[in-house]
C-alpha cells in the first residue's frame, strides 16, 4: 500500500447474472499501509448462467479494476412433469406452456407415437441425468442411445451428443476392467461383477458394430474372461441367468460357445428368464430351430418383483428380455402384445423404474421398430408460439424441441392421419427451491450436524470460519432383509466448503466406517454401500462455512438404486453463514 494513500474509494458493479444490493460504494481509511477486507452484497438471479463482477479502487489519483467471473448454479436435481392426450384422427389438443424450472434449467419436447406412450424422452433424461456411476449405470445410460435411430429421427445435433455420450462411456468404462478382463462394479474395486461384466461388454460389441472406436485390448481382454467362465461355469450360486446372457454375449460377439450352450440347454432348471435368453443366444449363433424348440410352450408371464443385487432385474425388465427373443423369431403379434404390457408402466410418469430396466426397455423397443417398420406414415400438425411444424413421418415415435423453453407459450397439436396418436409434452428444469417432504420407506435415516467437539449445534445460522461435520446414521429396520446397493446423497450449499481429510491420511474422513464406495465432488457426497437387516452404518463429512450470504441446501437423500420402495430424505432448507 504507497503511504500516500489514505482513503480508497471502492465501486462494485455487477451484470449478467449477478445484481448489487443495497449500493456498491464504500470508502474505507489507511492509518497505515496494510490490507483491510471489505464486504459487498450480491443477489444471484434466479436463473443459471454467468455473472460478472467488476471492483474498482480510486485514490490519490490512482486507479485500479479488477474483472471476476462467477458461475450461478442451482444445487437441486432436476425435475420433470408429463402432460399427455390420446389423440383421435382429425382432432386437435391445445395447451399452455409454463416453463417448470430456473431460466436456463429449461427444456421441453412434444412427443407423437403411433406405438402404446413410451414417455422415451423423460425416461432418456433419467438415465443421462442418472448421478451415480457404477458399471451397470454407466453402461445403461447409454445403451439404448445404440438403438435410438431406429425409434425416432435424430437431427444433426442429437446424433452428435450420443455419439459423444457413447465414446465418453466406452473410456469410462475402462475404468472398472481388472487384470484378468471382467468390470468391477465400482473403479478401483478389486472383485468381478458377474452381470455387469456380461452388460458392459454386450454394450461394446453393439457399440462395435455400430462403427464406435472401442480398444482392440478391453474388448479382447473381455472376451477372453467370458470365454473361461463359460467354460468353466457351475451352478454353486445358481446362477442360470448370468450363465445364460454370458453364453448371449458370446455369441453377439461371433464367438458362440457351442459346447456351454448344450451343457446349459441339457440341464433341468426352472429359471425361465434364463431359457428365455439362451433361445436368444441360439439365435444369434444361427440356430433358430433350437431356439424355437426352448421356447416352445415356455410361459411369457413374469411375477412381480424387483431385485436389489445380482442381475438388477425386475417385472419390466424380464418382459424386455422376453421381447427381444421374440423379435429375434420373428413373432410379431406376440412382442407388441409384449410392449403393450411394458408400455403401460413406462407411460406411467409416477412409476419408477431402475437404471437397468429403463434401459433394457427402450432397447427391445427399439429392436422391434428396427425389426417392423412404421406402416401408413403420421400426418401431424403443431403450432408453437405461432411456429408452425408438420410431421409427415415414417417413424413410430416423432420428438419436437420446444426452442424457447423458458418462455411461456401457447401449444397446439393437431393429427391430420387417419389413426389415433399418444401425444404428450414434456417438461424437465430445475427449481430454486426442492419440494421435497421429509419422509421414509423400509429405511431409516437420522442427520444431525455437530461441531468439533462432537456437540449437536443449529446450521442456520453459522459463523464464516466455522469447522463442522455432518453426521448421517443409516438404519436397515429388517423389514425387507438384507439391503444392497444403497446410495446416500449429499449436496451442500455453496457457502460452504467440504473438508476431503482423505487427501492428507489422517483417517479421519471415514471416522472408522468405510463406505463400498465415495465419490466426493466440490458440492456433494455421494456414498454406497450393502447394509444387512437390523445393522446400521454411521458416516461423517467434514465441513467450513466459507462464506457470507444465504443458500438454498437440498434434501439429502438415501435409498437402494434398484428399488425406490426403499428411500429416506430430509427436507431441504435455507441456511446463512454470517461475519
Amino acid at each position: 500500500m504507497d503511504k500516500n494513500i489514505k482513503n480508497v474509494e471502492l465501486n462494485v458493479s455487477a451484470e449478467g447474472r449477478l445484481s448489487t444490493v443495497a449500493g456498491g460504494s464504500k470508502t474505507i481509511t489507511f492509518t497505515e499501509p496494510g490490507d483491510q477486507v471489505v464486504y459487498f452484497n450480491l443477489k444471484a438471479a434466479q436463473a443459471l448462467g454467468k455473472g460478472k463482477v467488476r471492483v474498482e479502487a480510486k485514490s490519490a489519483g490512482f486507479s485500479a479494476s479488477y474483472d471476476v467471473e462467477l458461475q450461478v448454479r442451482a444445487s437441486n436435481p432436476l425435475m420433470s412433469q408429463t402432460d399427455e392426450m390420446l389423440l383421435e384422427a382429425d382432432k386437435s389438443w391445445d395447451m399452455n406452456y409454463n416453463p417448470l424450472g430456473l431460466i436456463g434449467t429449461n427444456e421441453a419436447m412434444i412427443e407423437i407415437s403411433s406405438l402404446p406412450p413410451l414417455n422415451l424422452e423423460q425416461r432418456l433424461k433419467y438415465l443421462i441425468n442418472y448421478p451415480h456411476g457404477c458399471i451397470e449405470q454407466t453402461t445403461s445410460s447409454v445403451f439404448a442411445q445404440l438403438y435410438l435411430k431406429h425409434l425416432i429421427s435424430l437431427d444433426d445435433k442429437r446424433a452428435s451428443e450420443i455419439q459423444t455420450n457413447i465414446n465418453a462411456a466406452i473410456d469410462r468404462i475402462r475404468t472398472f476392467q481388472l487384470a484378468d478382463g471382467g468390470f468391477s462394479y465400482w473403479p478401483g474395486n478389486s472383485q468381478v461383477n458377474l452381470w455387469g461384466t456380461n452388460y458392459a461388454g454386450h454394450f461394446l460389441v453393439e457399440a462395435k458394430k455400430q462403427g464406435y472406436h472401442v480398444p482392440d485390448d478391453l474388448l479382447s481382454k473381455w472376451l477372453t474372461y467370458q470365454q473361461e467362465q463359460a467354460n468353466n461355469w457351475n451352478t454353486t450360486y445358481n446362477d442360470y441367468l448370468v450363465q445364460a446372457y454370458r453364453l448371449y454375449t458370446l455369441a453377439m460377439a461371433g464367438h458362440p460357445s457351442l459346447g456351454a450352450m448344450n451343457r446349459l440347454k441339457g440341464r433341468e432348471f426352472t429359471d425361465n428368464i434364463a431359457k428365455w435368453t439362451l433361445a436368444s443366444t441360439y439365435s444369434a449363433a444361427g440356430y433358430d430351430d433350437v431356439a424355437l424348440e426352448i421356447i416352445n410352450g415356455l410361459t411369457k408371464d413374469v411375477n412381480e418383483y424387483r431385485a436389489l443385487g445380482g442381475t438388477y432385474g425386475s417385472t419390466q425388465r424380464d418382459q424386455a428380455i422376453i421381447l427381444e427373443t421374440l423379435v429375434r423369431l420373428n413373432k410379431k403379434n406376440d412382442a407388441f402384445e409384449m410392449i403393450r404390457l411394458i408400455s403401460e408402466k413406462m407411460a406411467d410418469s409416477k412409476y419408477w423404474m431402475s437404471t437397468q430396466t429403463t434401459a433394457y426397455c427402450l432397447i427391445g423397443i427399439a429392436e422391434f421398430a428396427k425389426s417392423y417398420p412404421v406402416q401408413g406414415g403420421i400426418d401431424v400438425a403443431v403450432e408453437i408460439a405461432n411456429n408452425k411444424i408438420r410431421i409427415d413421418g415414417t417413424k413410430y415415435l416423432n420428438q419436437i424441441t420446444v426452442i424457447e423453453p423458458d418462455k411461456q407459450a401457447k401449444v397446439s397439436v393437431k393429427n391430420n392421419g387417419d389413426n389415433p396418436l399418444f401425444v404428450k409434452l414434456i417438461r424437465t428444469g430445475v427449481p430454486l427451491e426442492g419440494n421435497e417432504i421429509a419422509s421414509e420407506s423400509n429405511i431409516k435415516m437420522e442427520l444431525v450436524y455437530k461441531n468439533m467437539k462432537g456437540e449437536v449445534i443449529a446450521i442456520d445460522n453459522l459463523k464464516q470460519g466455522t469447522d463442522f461435520m455432518a453426521e448421517i446414521t443409516v438404519t436397515n429396520p429388517g423389514l425387507r432383509g438384507d439391503y444392497q446397493e444403497i446410495a446416500l446423497t449429499q449436496i451442500f450449499p455453496s457457502g460452504w466448503e467440504i473438508l476431503n481429510n482423505r487427501l492428507d491420511d489422517t483417517g479421519q474422513f471415514y471416522a472408522g466406517v468405510k463406505p463400498e464406495y465415495q465419490d466426493i465432488r466440490d458440492d456433494r457426497v455421494m456414498s454406497y454401500f450393502d447394509l444387512a437387516k437390523n445393522t446400521r452404518i454411521t458416516l461423517k463429512v467434514f465441513l467450513n462455512a466459507s462464506y457470507q450470504g444465504t443458500f438454498y441446501m437440498p434434501a439429502v437423500s438415501v435409498g437402494a438404486m434398484y428399488d425406490n420402495s426403499i428411500s429416506a430424505n430430509t427436507k431441504g432448507q435455507w441456511v446463512k453463514v454470517v461475519k
